[in-house]
């Protein structure tokens, strides 16, 4: 990918009319520095640059607060913290050195420590501008690239004690559960109860590499502790020949376990692959 300070990807969306047939939108998408990683995970132990976000959005927060209040110490307390972690942006992404304003930062400590409310609010609006301006460019594709999953180091058990790929365990997923789909819509109940076997034992192994991310079992439990339960009674009523309930233990199982773990990490996934092709 190229290394050039002004980097755009052209990413293709289909949009799809109502009264005229499917076209392509190009849609012009700028890229932050590959410096900007250094200060994310995993090159980085912690999320630094968000945590610097975060301390100067509640610097400035502060700066405005005790500004309105009188509080003229704690102003100046928190207009030196705001300097501190405002200064730290070109030598963290040096690319950005024209993007940042340190005159007004330094307006802003002078007004603070003259208690000059008038300018002290001028210079945190125009701070809130430059931020504003860098966010709306930036923001939603560092998020994409930085704070999305990447599943390029995730394995998935294979079930013949190797492992698998995470796009290739999605895809036996998907090719089991329309096993179970086609054998109930041809009248195949035996077939499509062996389907369901095969389905529990893949949704058994990808939970477990629920772990390569999260450290506790919250997350896992949340898309899978139900699953078992709704397995066995898709089980059960695949003896019987009522279609209804049927349909309607495969959709919950659709909905409580494959789209809620999708609307999760699918969407912002795709669109990182997508970036970094």
């Amino acid at each position: 990918m190229s290394s050039n300070r002004w980097r755009a990807l052209v990413v293709s969306f289909l949009i799809v009319a109502t009264v005229s047939a499917a076209g392509a939108k190009e849609v012009v998408v700028r890229l932050p520095p590959e410096s900007l990683a250094n200060w994310y995970k995993p090159q980085n132990e912690r999320q630094v640059w968000l945590h610097t976000m975060f301390g100067l959005r509640e610097a400035m927060q502060a700066v405005e607060y005790y500004t309105d209040t009188g509080n003229r110490d704690r102003a100046i307390h928190w207009s030196e913290r705001l300097h501190d972690l405002y200064t730290e942006i070109p030598r963290m992404v040096p690319e950005w050195q024209i993007e940042v304003e340190p005159e007004t930062m330094e307006r802003l400590v002078t007004a603070v420590r003259s208690a000059d409310k008038t300018e002290t609010e001028a210079a945190l609006r125009r701070l809130d501008t430059t931020c504003d301006g860098c966010h709306s460019d930036f923001q939603a594709t560092a998020a994409a690239l930085y704070r999305s999953p990447d599943y390029g180091n995730v394995s998935v058990a294979d079930g013949h004690g190797g492992e698998t790929t995470y796009p290739e365990a999605m895809r036996q997923i998907s090719r089991s559960l329309n096993d179970v789909k086609i054998a109930l819509k041809d009248g195949f109940p035996r077939r499509a109860q062996a389907a369901v076997a095969t389905l529990r034992s893949e949704l058994d192994r990808l939970s477990g590499s629920c772990a390569s991310c999260h450290r506790d079992s919250a997350p896992r439990e949340r898309i899978f502790a139900h699953t078992p339960d709704l397995l066995d009674n898709l089980h059960t009523v695949l003896e019987g020949t009522d279609r209804s309930a049927q349909g309607r233990l495969l959709g919950e199982l659709g909905v409580t376990v494959c789209a809620r773990c999708h609307s999760v990490h699918r969407t912002l996934g795709d669109l990182r692959d997508e970036i970094e092709r």
